[in-house]
């Protein structure tokens, strides 16, 4: 006896639907078990008809190893699939940072990110892909290390994640502490004007 299961393995947004198709090659009831269980059809979580197991919407607790096992008055046999919950890729730290920099100190740029499958990452530098340089690094979890800062490193910076159900970004502003300083001296000299004025 020839069984076969399809897809065999297969990931899926939490949320969706799955249908696994038991097949065999001579005419057989069919059983199914998720992670040595047998599932039975008075679970209305699932609904199974000839071969055919049905879920409407899956959760993270559907996630597991599926057995079809076909039988006849004659034969038996099996077949597997592997089922997987994707989760959208999602940064989880702040979207949105500015930091003051001084020269020769040293910054790490997070870029945390959840999802299934592990997200990819990308860094840009106003707008443009980032190039790394002997004064950066990437490190093991995505994040950015700059060290030895210089007028040079300051710009606008963002991490993109993406994975296949979804895609997210951050934006990191970095800007030299001088400039900070400039800015409230010039606003605290408008509003001493302001004052004299009135």
């Amino acid at each position: 006896m020839l069984v076969t299961v399809l897809p065999k393995s297969v990931i899926l947004l939490q949320g969706s639907t799955l249908f696994l198709k038991c097949n065999s090659n001579v005419v057989s009831n069919f059983t199914w078990l998720k992670d040595g269980v047998l599932l039975l059809s008075s679970d209305s979580l699932f609904q199974m008809t000839s071969g055919i197991l049905y879920i409407k919407s899956i959760q993270r607790t559907s996630a597991g190893h599926y057995t079809c096992i076909a039988t006849n008055k004659q034969w038996s046999g099996v077949a597997f699939s592997k089922v997987s919950i994707g989760i959208r890729a999602t940064i989880l730290s702040p979207k949105n940072e500015t930091f003051f920099i001084e020269s020769d100190q040293s910054i790490t740029l997070q870029c945390n990110a959840t999802g299934a499958p592990i997200p990819s990452r990308i860094w840009f530098k106003n707008d443009v892909s980032f190039i790394y340089t002997n004064n950066s690094v990437l490190n093991f979890n995505g994040d950015l290390h700059i060290f030895k800062l210089t007028s040079a490193d300051v710009g606008v910076y963002k991490c993109e994640v993406n994975n296949d159900f979804g895609f997210d970004s951050k934006t990191i502003n970095l800007l030299f502490k001088h400039a900070q300083l400039q800015e409230l001296f010039t606003k605290k000299v408008s509003a001493t004007r302001y004052q004299k004025k009135h």
